[in-house]
């Protein structure tokens, strides 16, 4: 590899000091868990978001133990519920019998363990698509139809102000994850990279590549990224090549493979972990393959991760431990 040849914001040293990482947790936490959905289509009012105690202090020790470096949380998912006051909308934890700003206490129960706090933020939004095209909108033999996804103006200023609020009063980010980049045109996917990446210049931006049927980078739906994610899937066989073109420029792209714990994104009473072998499997798949994992887990309506997830999580570290694994 050419390292003169790389057309990179960032230095290949802070790339690999990424993919140096290895190992994070994805958290899913929003409206979706009260409304027990994955992708709940109706809406339901802040009032509905009724957690006792969402203790983000036990997601931090849990990640901890598990042997994880970062996280990265659903500041926002479909349902367009926020989990900090969002200057733009009424539709946020402040407005929630919860009210406290559950993305400010997640960034300072992470950095208190050592850990590097990510975020996320979904385009996919029913509650304030503002004329937009959104994946429950287009159909296509049951399956969304992502070619045929649009955002209005109003729909791309409103994400411009809520991108923004997240990269400038929370601190320094690991990794900034976007999903479902396609509802924007890339002329605002650039636009927005090269705003959110100035406001925070040393984080990695990921636009979300999704699951194509083929391995490699779809650069209409997910173009310009730091990052190639896959989804609930493992890299090739042969290993994930980080050097990749787009428009005729070579990019060194680390990998990152995120999955769940169970088989949902979102707290599920009817689900239950994989087994010790399969969660260990896929982590040694993963990491041999050249691919850093962020393992998902739900914490419940309560807001904590419950017992069964977190001793999953610590039987996985235990048999990574006895392989001398990290």
């Amino acid at each position: 590899m050419e390292t003169d040849s790389l057309s990179q914001r960032l230095s290949l040293e802070a790339l690999k000091a990424y993919e140096a990482l290895g190992y994070g947790m994805f958290i899913h936490y929003s409206m979706n868990t009260f409304q027990e959905a994955e992708h709940p289509l109706e809406y339901t009012p802040p009032s509905t978001f009724t957690p006792k105690n969402v203790d983000c202090a036990q997601w931090a020790r849990v990640a901890k133990e598990a042997g994880m470096t970062y996280a990265v949380l659903t500041a926002k998912h479909d349902t367009g519920f926020c989990l900090w006051p969002s200057e733009v909308t009424d539709h946020h934890v402040g407005n929630s019998p919860w009210k406290r700003d559950i993305v400010q206490d997640y960034v300072d129960a992470f950095r208190a363990e050592g850990l590097k706090p990510g975020i996320y933020y979904c385009a996919w939004d029913n509650t304030h698509a503002m004329g937009s095209a959104m994946p429950r909108d287009v159909f296509a033999d049951q399956r969304y139809d992502y070619d045929n996804l649009f955002a209005t103006e109003a729909y791309m200023d409103f994400v411009w102000k809520q991108c923004t609020e997240l990269c400038s009063k929370y601190g320094d980010w690991v990794e900034f994850w976007f999903d479902i980049p396609a509802i924007m045109p890339q002329h605002f996917r650039r636009k927005l990279y090269k705003h959110l990446t100035e406001l925070q210049p040393q984080m990695l931006y990921i636009n979300n590549n999704g699951m194509p049927p083929k391995p490699g980078l779809r650069l209409g739906y997910s173009w310009p990224t730091d990052v190639y994610p896959i989804e609930q899937a493992l890299p090739p066989t042969f290993g994930h090549e980080p050097v990749m073109n787009a428009y005729q420029q070579n990019y060194y792209l680390p990998m990152e493979s995120c999955y769940t714990v169970g088989k949902w994104w979102f707290h599920n009473q009817a689900d239950e972990p994989k087994s010790d072998e399969e969660l260990l499997g896929s982590y040694l798949l993963n990491r041999a393959r050249g691919a850093n994992v962020l393992l998902n887990v739900g914490p419940n309506k309560e807001g904590h991760m419950e017992k069964a997830y977190v001793d999953a999580l610590l039987r996985l570290r235990a048999n990574l431990d006895k392989l001398g694994v990290s």
